[in-house]
């Protein structure tokens, strides 16, 4: 089973892309789906007592990235905290750890590389990330990999950003956007890759 988690809006927007995503998203018997606070530490907490509930076989954790162009698997998390607005309960730490005295970075266990390049081969414009940010997707991804290491689970995971969707960005054409069918594919084939390597 793979478990997928997504944020609520948060900040200035009313509306969350990955949230949109996956409530529009074709269920599937071996997906379950997880809706998380905006907040730092609370979100690690409750994706880790679902992963104790559900023993899934991967976490593929998404996220939204305004003024991103493409998907982007991260890479990499880093144990830093550094907030440039507040979370959804009001806090903003600055410079502190994820986890006090865990590793500098940890880094993913999906197969990125391959997701990025069949996204590539089906026309979804897709990018490897080396920065998930310091603000709490950040922090989530660091916290569950860090869970995972502590507690030796060979369960793969990691964290993927998607960019606004077209009708958040109606009034801001600057910004860059993508499509809800794009995004749905796209699921489709991040899952189609997660897949081949359970």
């Amino acid at each position: 089973m793979i478990l997928l988690s997504h944020f609520d809006a948060f900040g200035e927007d009313r509306e969350n892309s990955t949230e949109i995503l996956l409530s529009t998203f074709k269920t599937r018997n071996n997906v379950q789906v997880v809706k998380l606070p905006t907040v730092f530490r609370k979100s690690g907490e409750i994706l880790i007592k679902e992963i104790e509930k559900t023993k899934p076989s991967a976490v593929v954790m998404l996220g939204q990235a305004g003024g991103r162009t493409a998907v982007t698997p991260e890479k990499v998390a880093i144990n830093i905290m550094d907030a440039r607005i507040k979370d959804n309960e009001g806090n903003k730490p600055c410079d502190e750890p994820v986890v006090e005295g865990g590793p500098t970075a940890y880094f993913s266990t999906l197969p990125v590389r391959e997701i990025t390049e069949k996204l590539r081969k089906n026309g979804i414009p897709a990018a490897i990330s080396y920065t998930a940010g310091t603000f709490v997707c950040n922090s989530l991804f660091y916290q569950i990999m860090h869970y995972l290491s502590e507690n030796d689970l060979s369960i793969r995971a990691g964290f993927i950003h998607f960019p606004y969707l077209h009708r958040q960005v109606a009034e801001r054409p600057q910004i860059p956007s993508m499509g809800l069918i794009e995004m749905q594919r796209a699921m489709e084939i991040i899952l189609e890759v997660v897949e081949a390597k359970l």
